[in-house]
C-alpha cells in the first residue's frame, strides 16, 4: 500500500536532504538508460536540489531530469 501511494508517478523518490532514496519497483522496467537518468535525478535531490516549479515554465523536476539526460548523451 505505502509503494503504491509513494511510487503513482514515480520510478523513484528522494526527500531533499533525507535519507534515504527511494526505488520503486517499476523502475527495473526501463531501459538501463532511463534507469541511469532516474537514479541521478534523485542523487541531485539528495544533494540538496529542490522540487519547485516556475512561473510559467516547466516544472523542476522535468527541468532535471533533461539536464541530466542532456548530460549523459540521451
Amino acid at each position: 500500500r505505502m509503494e503504491r501511494q509513494l511510487c503513482g508517478q514515480a520510478y523513484a523518490f528522494t526527500k531533499v536532504g533525507i535519507r534515504p532514496t527511494w526505488v520503486c519497483r517499476k523502475l527495473w522496467l526501463l531501459s538501463i538508460e532511463r534507469i541511469a537518468v532516474v537514479l541521478l535525478h534523485e542523487a541531485m535531490h539528495h544533494a540538496g536540489l529542490g522540487q519547485e516549479t516556475h512561473a510559467g515554465s516547466a516544472p523542476h523536476s522535468l527541468t532535471t531530469t533533461n539536464r541530466v539526460a542532456t548530460a549523459c548523451g540521451f
